[in-house]
């Protein structure tokens, strides 16, 4: 099987250290077998699913994708911010950037990445990564305020939280950490990251998805504490758009099973999150999404702060969250 044949969905988290990443960071992989026809196997990729700790390392995930890339990797978290804050040079100065504001994303994307992965660190090293793994958001605390929790269009339109919301459903690091993977696919693994960065001459893409938003729009709000449910209207959605994806028993029950929260009373059941994921980048893949924003002209204002992609014409019901 060629790697460029598969479709991959990632149910993202941004822990510090490697081995609370390994427990939140959880990606699910399907083949390619024909036009609307896919597989997921229990594959070397899968395989870690049955695994005591089921995910990955942001390090091992972000090289995994480089060694076999993947036709589309849907990744649910916020790639962007908003404009507002794109702009803003006091912003942007907080954390040590003195060139003025941002402006674009992708000055934001590769100033995030660097100081992520040398921050602390006595001289800068050669390593993409960190020498001992560990992400280090210090350089970042100014940026905690809650006056900077704003939203993206897209996360008005998607019902999601502001990208830098650290409390309560938190995605400070989750955006932080989410754009060292993104910086990493750009610069090393040829991904055109949808759609804010993509050159022409690459084949893979990278999409921003939200669960939450596609269990709306299938009429499951609550989903977080209802997995098989979940899983059974996203394949009753596919079955309705003609995409046939098998699925091995064992990796069902791993997304009914597997509770990182480690409490009934407030589930994360991130497996089948990941299997959300990735029945969106199927869909996408198959001309089936559509980006969460109003109007017709989403590329003028949302080239720097990103787009949700959601169910093509399919009104989402209330409701929902999104954190990890």
């Amino acid at each position: 099987m060629k790697s460029v044949d598969t479709v991959v969905g990632v149910d993202f988290a941004g822990p510090a250290k490697e081995q609370d990443q390994r427990r939140k960071i959880i990606a699910v992989r399907a083949e390619i077998e024909g036009w609307q026809r896919y597989r997921i196997a229990l594959d070397d990729f899968n395989h870690r699913l049955l695994l005591h700790a089921p995910g990955w390392t942001l390090r091992e995930l972000s090289e995994e994708l480089v060694r076999h890339p993947a036709r589309i990797v849907g990744l649910d978290f916020p790639f962007s911010i908003p404009n507002a804050l794109l702009r803003d040079e006091e912003f942007a100065r907080a954390s040590g950037y003195k060139q003025g504001a941002f402006d674009s994303w992708r000055r934001f994307n590769w100033h995030v990445a660097w100081l992520l992965r040398h921050r602390g660190a006595a001289t800068v090293h050669s390593s993409f990564w960190p020498k001992d793994g560990t992400l280090d958001f210090s350089g970042f605390s100014a940026w905690r305020n809650k006056d900077y929790w704003l939203k993206r269009s897209t996360d008005r339109f998607a019902c999601a939280h502001p990208p830098l919301k650290d409390k309560f459903q938190s995605l400070f690091q989750m955006t932080l950490a989410g754009n060292v993977l993104l910086d990493f696919l750009g610069t090393n693994g040829k991904y055109r990251i949808v759609p804010l960065w993509s050159p022409e001459r690459y084949a893979s893409e990278a999409i921003e998805v939200y669960p939450g938003l596609v269990m709306r729009q299938v009429g499951l709000p609550s989903y977080k504490s209802q997995p098989e449910a979940a899983l059974r209207l996203l394949f009753g959605h596919f079955q309705a758009k003609g995409i046939t994806v098998a699925i091995v028993p064992e990796i069902v029950g791993r997304c009914l099973s597997y509770n990182s929260s480690g409490n009934g009373k407030h589930p994360d059941h991130d497996v089948a999150d990941a299997l959300v994921a990735l029945g969106t980048a199927i869909l996408y893949r198959d001309g089936h999404c559509s980006p969460a924003v109003e109007g017709s002209r989403w590329e003028n204002y949302t080239y720097n702060e990103g787009v949700v992609w959601g169910l093509k014409n399919v009104k989402a019901a209330a409701g929902g969250k999104r954190g990890g």
